[in-house]
């Protein structure tokens, strides 16, 4: 028959196994790198947010103590109770996080409250037009009740997880990563400015 070879070869293709290891590799390559992938991210994202955690307690306890209202009233007009606290969370993350001011990946809302039952949890609230997030630092007084968050914007990078961690990812597609303290002041002394110092003659 004129078709004779043309289905042996065909019979012989048919049963040929050599190579089938390689294909089948092929197949389940690209599944397991994203995986691994994703693992790995998770674990960056885990340490990570125990990484603003340890900042965010720390420089949490420079509020209640006191600590850093008494360095932004010595200061004067130099540096803001506000700047004193970013400076202190980045430079407690060792710099392993970027958060100057130059990015939008760190931000962070600290409010007073009278007391524990006043406080209110719900996130800050987002400017409808520019998209930024609307936050506030109020440092408070003695024996007032002070919520702090930060929060970190990480940029994931394994296909897929915006979809599996959507209850995490903001508009602009980027987990936020967010910690929280709430304390009652400390009867430290009344704060006040060098301004306000009385000069000597």
């Amino acid at each position: 028959m004129i078709f004779s070879p043309l289905s042996k070869r065909s019979r012989r293709f048919a049963k040929d196994r050599r190579g089938n290891v390689v294909i089948e590799f092929a197949m389940v390559a690209g599944p397991f790198f994203v995986l691994v992938m994703g693992i790995i991210e998770l674990g960056l994202v885990y340490w990570a947010s125990g990484l603003l955690d340890s900042a965010t307690q720390d420089t949490a306890r420079q509020i209640r103590t006191g600590e850093l209202q008494q360095a932004a009233a010595a200061e004067g007009q130099e540096a803001t109770a506000e700047e004193l606290f970013r400076d202190a969370v980045c430079e407690a993350m060792e710099g392993l996080l970027e958060c100057d001011t130059t990015s939008d990946n760190f931000f962070f809302d600290v409010r007073n409250y009278p007391g524990f039952g006043d406080v209110d949890m719900s996130p800050p609230e987002t400017d409808d037009e520019s998209g930024a997030v609307l936050t506030s630092f109020n440092a408070g007084s003695e024996n007032e009740v002070i919520l702090v968050r930060t929060y970190y914007k990480w940029d994931l990078l394994t296909p897929g997880m915006q979809h599996l961690l959507s209850h995490y990812i903001d508009a602009d597609g980027r987990m936020v990563i967010e910690s929280t303290v709430a304390f009652r002041n400390e009867p430290f002394p009344t704060i006040e400015s060098s301004s306000d110092a009385p000069e000597e003659s």
